[in-house]
């Protein structure tokens, strides 16, 4: 399943953005405008293990940089 967000304001093929759950993942994606093809596939990934993953949904690299939330 997957929830579409659209930004009537933005320029072509910057109106939308998504978050599904695909193959177990918590994905954050964003579209061209009709929503056929992938902009950016892998924003965010979240899986099951609690992993995360920003820009490329590849859980199998060892980070070499930690996140940091403040707030």
């Amino acid at each position: 399943p997957r929830i579409y967000f659209e930004d009537t304001g933005e320029g072509t093929n910057d109106k939308l953005m998504a978050i599904a759950n695909y193959n177990e993942n918590f994905v954050v994606q964003s579209l061209v405008d009709d929503g056929e093809s992938y902009d950016v596939e892998n924003i965010l990934v979240c899986n099951r293990d609690g992993n995360v993953s920003v820009g490329s949904g590849d859980f199998s690299v060892i980070a070499t940089k930690k996140i940091y939330l403040d707030g």
